[in-house]
Parts: C-alpha cells; sequence; structure tokens
C-alpha cells in the first residue's frame, strides 16, 4: 500500500497518554485484527473515532466522519470507509432533489484516493462509478460530469476527457470540458488543455444567463488565460450577457496579465474596460447605484486586483479606497495582499493590511500577511510585521476590538513558530469570549502542525461550558484531523 504524500507530510509519535486523554473506550469501525497488525495507525483512528462523536454540530460532525472514512480508505479499510459514508448519505442527500447515494460514496471515495496519491485507486472506483451511471442513463445527469473531474484529479486525463465528452446536456458538456481543460493547464498539459478548451467553445456561446452559466464563462475565461490565449479569452467574456459580465470578464483577464508577469498587456486591457472607474473620484457615484454589494462592487473590487497584480500598489489602495463599508474594504485588501505576496512584494502586502482603517481589521489583516510571509519564506518581514502588529493592537481602544484582535495575535505569533508567545498571549485574553477564541485558534493551528498533544492540552483547557461549543467544536475537529493524519503517515510504504 502506498500512504499518502498528503497525509505523510506530518509523522507524529503520539505517546498513550494522549490518547487516554483524549478518548476512552473509543467505539470504533476499526477491525480488531487490523488494529493487531497496525497499532501505530489503530490508535489515532480510534481516538478520533470517539472525539467525533463528541463534536456538539450535526454538519461539522458529518464533515469530519467524511474525512474519517477517507482516512479509512487511505489505509486500506475500503468495506469500513463505505459503511461509515452509507451512514452519513442519507443527510447529506436530504436536499438535493436527484441524489445518488451509491455515486456520492464513490466520488468522495475517489477524491480521497487522489488525494492521497492513490491514483490507481481512486481510477478504479471511477471505472465502476462510470459503469454505474451508464447503465441508468435517466439518473442525475451531473454524475459523468463529477466522475470526468475526478479521473481529472486522479491525472487519469484520457478518460477524463472521454468522460466530459461524454455529458448529457450542452451546457454541462461544456462546462465539464472547461474545468477538465483548467485541470489540464494547471498540470502543465497546455496542448491537451487547448484542445479540451477549443472542443467547449465549439459547442457555442456562452451568454452566461443564469449561476452555473456565469460561472462556466468565468471558467471558461480562467481556463484561456492560463493558456495566455488572452485574445480568445476577451472574446469569450464579452459573450456574457449580464451588463458588467464582460467588465469583471475583462479585468480577471488583466488581473491574470499582471500575474503572468504581463503588466504592460494588464494595463492596457484596464484602460479598456468600459466602466466609470478610471478616476478613484469616480467610483463613489459608480458603487451608489447599486448600494450594499451589488455588481458594481464586485467590478471595483476587481479592478483593485488587477491594478494590484499589475504592481499598482498606490492605485490599488486608492481604488478600495472608496469603499465605504468596511467588510468590503477589509475582504479585498486581503486579497491584494495575497497577491503582493505571490508576486514577492512583501513591502507591499504590509502597506495593503495597514491600509485598513478599522483598527480590528488592521490586526487581522497584519495577522494574515504574517502567516502568508512566514509560508513564502520572508521570515525577517515577518517579524517586523509582527512588531507592527502588537503596535496596532496596542492602540485598539475598544474592548470588544481588543478582545477580538487578541484572538489573532496569538495566531501571528503562532505563524512564526512562536509557540510559546503564542500561549502567552491567550492567556493574556481579556475576557471568556475572547479566550474561548484564542484557545481554538492556537488548538486548530497546534493541530495542523502535528503538535497533537499541545492541541489535545488546549482543547482540554477550554473546559466544557456550553456557551462555547462552536468554538470547542472546531478545536476539536483540527485535532480529530490531525489524529487522522497521524494514522496515515504511521502506516508503512510498500
Amino acid at each position: 500500500m502506498r500512504c499518502a504524500t498528503r497525509f505523510a507530510a506530518l509523522v507524529v509519535v503520539l505517546p498513550l497518554a494522549l490518547l487516554v486523554a483524549v478518548v476512552a473506550q473509543a467505539q470504533s469501525p476499526l477491525p480488531s485484527a487490523w488494529c493487531g497488525d497496525h497499532p501505530a495507525s489503530c490508535a489515532p483512528m480510534q481516538a478520533a473515532s470517539g472525539m467525533i462523536d463528541e463534536i456538539v454540530s450535526q454538519s461539522t460532525r458529518q464533515d469530519l466522519l467524511i474525512d474519517f472514512a477517507g482516512g479509512l480508505a487511505v489505509l486500506g479499510l475500503a468495506d469500513e470507509a463505505r459503511a461509515v459514508l452509507a451512514g452519513v448519505a442519507p443527510e447529506m442527500g436530504r436536499y438535493t432533489r436527484q441524489f445518488d447515494a451509491a455515486h456520492w460514496i464513490a466520488i468522495t471515495l475517489a477524491e480521497a484516493y487522489s488525494k492521497a496519491g492513490q491514483a490507481e485507486a481512486a481510477v478504479a472506483v471511477l471505472e465502476a462509478a462510470l459503469a454505474a451511471a451508464e447503465a441508468n442513463p435517466n439518473g442525475d445527469p451531473y454524475r459523468l460530469y463529477d466522475i470526468a473531474l475526478e479521473f481529472a484529479r486522479a491525472d487519469a486525463w484520457d478518460r477524463a476527457e472521454a468522460t466530459a465528452l461524454a455529458v448529457a446536456g450542452d451546457e454541462r458538456r461544456q462546462s465539464a470540458l472547461i474545468d477538465v481543460a483548467i485541470a489540464m493547464a494547471d498540470a502543465g498539459l497546455d496542448e491537451d488543455a487547448s484542445r479540451v478548451i477549443d472542443a467547449a467553445l465549439a459547442i457555442g456561446p456562452m451568454p452566461g444567463d443564469g449561476q452555473r452559466a456565469g460561472w462556466a464563462n468565468l471558467n471558461a475565461v480562467a481556463a484561456l488565460t492560463a493558456l495566455e490565449r488572452w485574445d480568445d479569452a476577451l472574446a469569450v467574456a464579452d459573450q456574457r450577457a449580464n451588463p458588467m459580465g464582460p467588465t469583471l470578464g475583462r479585468l480577471a483577464i488583466a488581473r491574470a496579465q499582471g500575474e503572468a508577469g504581463q503588466a504592460q498587456a494588464a494595463l492596457a486591457t484596464i484602460d479598456a474596460v468600459d466602466a466609470p472607474i478610471h478616476d478613484p473620484a469616480e467610483i463613489p457615484a459608480f458603487l451608489a447605484e447599486q448600494p450594499g454589494g451589488g455588481p458594481n462592487w464586485y467590478v471595483v473590487q476587481a479592478l483593485a486586483y488587477a491594478e494590484a497584480a499589475a504592481g499598482l500598489s498606490a492605485e490599488a489602495l486608492a481604488t478600495v479606497a472608496q469603499f465605504d463599508q468596511t467588510d468590503w474594504e477589509e475582504g479585498t485588501l486581503e486579497t491584494v495582499a495575497e497577491i503582493h505576496v505571490a508576486a514577492g512584494r512583501g513591502e507591499d502586502a504590509v502597506a495593503a493590511a495597514r491600509a485598513n482603517r478599522d483598527g480590528r481589521d488592521r490586526v487581522i489583516a497584519l495577522t494574515h500577511v504574517i502567516e502568508r510571509l512566514a509560508d513564502a519564506g520572508e521570515t525577517a518581514l515577518a517579524d517586523e510585521t509582527l512588531a507592527t502588529l502588537l503596535e496596532a493592537y496596542g492602540a485598539l481602544a475598544d474592548a470588544v476590538d481588543r478582545g477580538i484582535a487578541s484572538q489573532y495575535v496569538a495566531q501571528a505569533h503562532a505563524a512564526l513558530g512562536q509557540w510559546d508567545e503564542a500561549e502567552a498571549a491567550v492567556a493574556a485574553a481579556p475576557d471568556w469570549r475572547s479566550l474561548a477564541g484564542a484557545q481554538r485558534n492556537l488548538a486548530i493551528l497546534q493541530a495542523q502542525h502535528g503538535l497533537l498533544e499541545a492541541a489535545a492540552a488546549t482543547l482540554a483547557a477550554m473546559g466544557d461550558s456550553p456557551s462555547i461549543d462552536n468554538d470547542r467544536d472546531r478545536a476539536r475537529a483540527a485535532l480529530i484531523r490531525g489524529l487522522i493524519v497521524a494514522a496515515v503517515a504511521a502506516m508503512p510504504a510498500e
């Protein structure tokens, strides 16, 4: 059995005391004989199984059962995985008119196998699902669509293309081909991706009437920009029937051009946009046409992203400054900062975070920038930004703002591997509500970094008050997922 590439990133040694602490007498679907042969994987899976029962939120519990089933499958316990998913399926299909439980189980297992690097197992499941779908053509018309996408996830490119071409209905078939083309482009298969996107476009124009068709148009634009077929992307964007559709599409193309290092082309695409957004002074009136976040607001947001991608840092900040709602400002600035970090412009990312006019949002944004800088290896700038964050936190006067922001101080320390400082920041939370949030965030980060014993201790310190059930659920869910990761990582490779 080939172990998961995703799961094997963390190898965690779990002390027996931890397993006893997190769950006692756990009931699980794990076969006793298998446990006898694989004790290092059995123990964390048993612990995870027992802890799932302690989750209060039904939706969170269902998500965790799906993850648990994926772990079982990757560990070679396919029958047990199917049994767990069969128990979840009725709730999953509750609001879907044509829900096919067997199909959903197959797709879920295939996804787990693919994410774990077990492509052969994924393809075997998908071939069986495809045969079942072909034997019953009157079922859910999106079954072949799902299967095509999972073939692509498993790098079974010929099967993905063939299955997408077999999807019934022009709109569905076009969308399936576009999604397969995007996956091919992401995998560097430009020639194949270009052929598949051409097959999709040959089906007919894409006016984007309705939400699903609108996404298909944007996805086609994304596929074409990934292949740097700029003129074709512009032509597809201009097919949108929605008045703002072509504008959004063109700004998405400008962003892609900037991210591809073609700043001058991005500027030309921005300049050609037919909307009153080229002067920041024009933007407030444009936003006022649809107050509260209508299509015009998304256009201004897309403009900021395109400007940031083109390296127009000051212009992007001037655009964002025209929003008069802090949630739009905060969300847009966060993505602007992400674009800058990806382009190696860390200082511009910090400037974007600092541009938040709300002090609490500024602390939150700086935290996220620190996380991204740390991931990008820019530790010196991340350390400097932490000092900026602490200064911004110290300037907060409102008690509620300080309470919420305090949760992110610990998160910023953790992003830099400063676990002692993170725990100290949690202990300094100003009230019980903030303390619960800070403990939740710390436990999640500890679990994600494989520090499962520390995460279990943080979870235990949260106590059992019903008033923080949601925080405790999220912390416990992270620990459960960490245990599943540890179980898979402990399986010997064959």
